[in-house]
């Protein structure tokens, strides 16, 4: 289950994710690149951010207990050139208030920095030259262990997101694969 509810332009909370750099530029199918991430607090107000990369640090010892947990995804969307979909790429953090050294409470103009291995989830048949933005996904998640399975709530937050700049990339056909 998804709860979801739009942004706030009165609300001082506020992210700008900025692409500083990808490695290579000429991106390849099935081929991993990486991105390095600056999350910046663009707003008013100081916003809590998870920066473990391991969720498994933040399950209780017994694994039928239910458990919260945040989840920040550091997105990279590449719009290429006379392609109607844009191609993404994501890694995950997580965090929980139960587990303080996995939380960060982000100050006004304050940032992080993350570099992750990412690939893209699809790819075009021809090359192409394309754009990269960087974007996010926060949520506060819930975890409900059940008979014969598992069931996980996860309520989208909406701090206002603030646009960067792109990073031009060039998306290479199948056949120039390394």
């Amino acid at each position: 289950m998804i709860v979801d509810s739009p942004a706030d332009p009165r609300d001082g909370h506020a992210l700008g994710v900025y692409l500083d750099e990808i490695t290579p530029r000429q991106l390849y199918p099935d081929t991993p690149f990486e991105v390095q991430f600056r999350v910046v607090n663009t707003g008013r107000e100081p916003i809590d951010l998870p920066i473990s990369p391991d969720l498994a640090d933040l399950q209780p010892d017994d694994s039928s207990v239910e458990f919260e947990y945040a989840s920040l995804a550091l997105v990279v969307t590449v719009h290429a050139t006379g392609l109607n979909i844009p191609r993404t790429a994501y890694v995950e953090i997580y965090g929980s208030a139960s587990h303080k050294e996995t939380m960060l409470s982000l100050a006004p103009g304050r940032w992080i920095n993350v570099k992750a291995r990412l690939k893209l989830e699809s790819w075009p048949i021809e090359g192409a030259e394309a754009k990269a933005d960087g974007g996010f996904w926060l949520r506060r998640n819930t975890y409900q262990p059940q008979a014969g399975g598992s069931f996980k709530k996860m309520e989208n937050l909406y701090p206002n997101a603030t646009a960067t700049p792109s990073l031009e990339v060039q998306l290479l056909p199948h056949t120039l694969s390394p």
